[in-house]
């Protein structure tokens, strides 16, 4: 089934992300479920965005068109009703997630609709249709909107019966009880799995964003310090409404870094894949010029948060930076002690704060700033955690949920 009939445009995807692509449309097409997803998502028109930064999201304009975003790396976490982690589902799944989303007629009004298993209406729906696909393929249903990600090679590549398995490259099923232990050729060379940041085939590029070891931290710390179990303070990267969280992962790299610099003065050092909250969603460093970004206060013992915009942004070449993964919201960092910009998590984990009740980043966020579904390390254990931002509705001002740009 050729790609290029299914979407109407597909931007910033290399040969093997296509392979890929294909491989994701010919293992849902088996059965007349995923058949119909695909004609409908034909039909839909959709555009489809290929990144490799744990980033699958569905945005739809005003006028209707929709666009996909999809990491074609980024496995998920089947979580039961405890918590606990009992299968991982495809990155096909998140494909087919989105795509269900998309197919969505009446999407601008069911991501409102607020849903205690599933967090919404749009979740329910696209969850039920994508196991309605994938269960007869042999990989476990969802029944809630929780699950963090861990990265692989295959994109059908999932558990079963204590088995990683695949629909190989060469079109052959395989099992490993290794995650991505299969390398396959897809045109690229074959790498096992990566910490969450790195770039499909290895490397340090911090593709899950971070900030340099050397930021400072409300309260003193720098993030060089920051150690599993510390609690650090946090915003909702919509409202800015603050609160704490858990460290559940940190670690070290190397990678390119960029300052970013707000109208104030305001400074932070992160790696060039950092994920920026702004009015629009998240943004790269790289890309921040003259967009609006949180900033935080700190004089004599009074916090002020606003939004500022970004002056100026500068390549400062290879720098150490520190992977954070903390609470289910985002962290403030800066260059200069009581000055910080907000930046986003390595991954949302709802229920990792503890001092609020569970609040899952599910799926969709309309108008204001969109989470970014981030990857878990393959060997970390995670904590509950809903779809990370996946749909934006642009123009909805009153909707409060996370995933969707309508």
């Amino acid at each position: 089934m050729p790609t290029t009939g299914i979407f109407n445009k597909i931007s910033n995807a290399s040969s093997a992300d296509l392979q890929k692509l294909e491989s994701v449309l010919n293992y849902a097409g088996q059965n007349s479920q995923g058949q119909s997803l695909i004609h409908d998502i034909g039909v839909q028109r959709a555009d489809l965005v290929i990144n490799h930064s744990g980033i699958n999201q569905t945005v739809q304009g005003p006028d209707g068109h929709v666009t996909i975003n999809w990491d074609p790396s980024t496995a998920i976490e089947v979580v039961d009703a405890n918590g606990k982690v009992t299968n991982y589902e495809s990155p096909a799944s998140n494909l087919l997630h989105e795509m269900a989303h998309a197919a969505d007629p009446y999407l601008a009004i069911d991501v409102n609709v607020k849903d205690a298993q599933y967090d919404s209406l749009a979740d329910k729906i696209a969850i039920e249709r994508t196991n309605s696909i994938i269960v007869p393929l042999g990989e476990e249903a969802r029944t809630n909107h929780s699950g963090d990600y861990v990265t692989v090679n295959n994109p059908t590549e999932h558990t079963a019966n204590g088995l990683w398995v695949e629909v190989g490259s060469d079109g052959q099923v395989k099992s490993s009880t290794q995650p991505d232990g299969f390398n396959d050729n897809w045109g690229d060379s074959g790498s096992p799995p990566s910490d969450p940041g790195d770039p499909p085939g290895g490397g340090g590029s911090g593709g899950g964003g971070c900030v340099s070891v050397d930021s400072l931290l409300p309260g003193g710390q720098t993030a060089g310090e920051i150690r599993v179990g510390d609690t650090m303070e946090l915003a909702d990267e919509r409202t800015l409404e603050g609160g704490t969280g858990a460290v559940s992962y940190s670690q070290k790299k190397l990678v390119p870094g960029f300052r970013i610099t707000t109208e104030s003065g305001v400074t932070l050092k992160c790696s060039d894949t950092a994920p920026i909250p702004t009015p629009e969603g998240l943004v790269l460093a790289p890309e921040l010029l003259h967009k609006k970004v949180p900033v935080r206060r700190d004089e004599d013992g009074v916090i002020s948060v606003a939004w500022e915009k970004v002056t100026s942004v500068e390549s400062i070449g290879e720098i150490y930076v520190q992977h954070i993964t903390v609470g289910d919201r985002c962290f403030w960092a800066g260059e200069k002690a009581g000055a910080y910009i907000l930046h986003h998590n390595l991954k949302d984990s709802g229920g990792d704060d503890p001092e609020e009740p569970e609040d899952p980043w599910d799926d969709f966020q309309a108008t204001l700033p969109v989470e970014q579904r981030s990857v878990l390390p393959a060997h970390a254990p995670a904590a509950p955690h809903a779809a990370h931002t996946d749909v934006i509705v642009v123009g909805i001002a009153h909707s409060e949920m996370h995933h969707i740009l309508l």
